[in-house]
């Protein structure tokens, strides 16, 4: 579960993505490990936080719930891109927050 709100309005949406990242190498993340074709990328998700049943301004707290089934080691890494969406005019800021919930 990934959400959070903007500071401003001009922010119409955030686009996300979020990758599961592991080493494509025998020592994981140590020695030489310097590109991404160095590594197996899964993308869990990749669009808009909100939906069609979103309301209210990107001020007001939105969430966004990413199941996903696969296996995740030691040296897994979650990378979490954020994108605002909008006519920006200054600097606008997302305060997020991620849970791992296990069923």
């Amino acid at each position: 579960w990934i959400g959070g709100k903007t500071n401003n309005t001009e922010v119409g949406d955030i686009e996300l993505r979020v990758v599961i990242r592991n080493p494509g190498n025998a020592d994981g993340w140590n020695g030489n490990y310097n590109s991404d074709a160095e590594n197996n990328t899964i993308t869990l998700y990749s669009g808009l936080v909100s939906d069609a049943n979103t309301v209210g301004a990107s001020t007001h707290f939105r969430g966004r719930f990413i199941p996903f089934t696969h296996t995740v080691t030691d040296v897994s890494m979650l990378s979490i891109y954020q994108r605002p969406v909008g006519t920006i005019t200054a600097t606008r800021y997302y305060r997020y927050i991620y849970k791992w919930i296990t069923k």
